[in-house]
């Protein structure tokens, strides 16, 4: 990906194994990052991994579908469907 700093993006499950390591390579980067989670606890993992926006107990359909990363972005974000 050609994430840069400044950029916002969307990590679907942020405290997986593969969401959380990209939540920290986004900040790392210097993106805004905005993720989901399960809990309240989850929630709070992410906000320490670095994420900016956590979604608790989010609707999955409308985040993967891409209406809500495209709200929370100012219709700035790309979906890419999962694989």
């Amino acid at each position: 990906a050609r994430l840069r700093a400044g950029e916002t993006i969307f990590v679907s499950g942020g405290t997986g194994g593969v969401g959380s390591t990209v939540v920290q390579m986004a900040r790392t980067l210097g993106a805004r990052v905005i993720t989901t989670a399960g809990s309240d606890e989850k929630a709070a993992n992410c906000r320490q991994l670095g994420a900016a926006q956590v979604n608790v107990d989010a609707d999955r359909r409308e985040f993967e579908e891409g209406a809500a990363p495209r709200r929370l972005t100012a219709d700035r974000a790309t979906v890419q469907p999962a694989r």
